[in-house]
This record gives structure tokens, C-alpha cells and sequence, in this order.
């Protein structure tokens, strides 16, 4: 099974560098840029793994991580 990944990141450089990477070694990656739009991805997705910024506009991230 490819694990899946999601990658909640504002600074749209530094997320499409992490979402490459992580493609590359054959994860399934979506990318996000702020907190809300990542609660709502969770609840409707199941992820192995959150890469997860702190500072993103919207909801917090230590929100997000709750």
C-alpha cells in the first residue's frame, strides 16, 4: 500500500519541494496551505503521515495537530 501524505505548508516554495520529494520515494501527497482547508482534508481522508507547519494562516497548526 503507497502510504499517504498530507502536507499542510503556507510557503508554496518549501511545499512543493517537501510534496517532490515525498513523490519521489512513492508517497500519495496532497498539500494544503492553511488550517482549515487541512481540518477539512482530514476529515474526509485518511493519512499515514501529517507534515505539518506550525504558523499557516486560518486555523493554528497546534489547532490542527489537536
Amino acid at each position: 500500500m503507497t502510504p499517504r501524505v498530507l502536507v499542510v505548508e503556507d510557503f508554496e516554495i518549501l511545499a512543493r519541494s517537501i510534496a517532490t520529494g515525498l513523490r519521489r520515494e512513492g508517497m500519495a501527497v496532497d498539500v494544503v496551505a492553511a488550517g482549515d482547508a487541512a481540518i477539512e482534508r482530514l476529515a474526509v481522508n485518511r493519512y499515514d503521515v501529517v507534515v505539518l507547519d506550525r504558523d499557516i494562516p486560518g486555523v493554528h497548526g497546534d489547532e490542527v495537530c489537536r
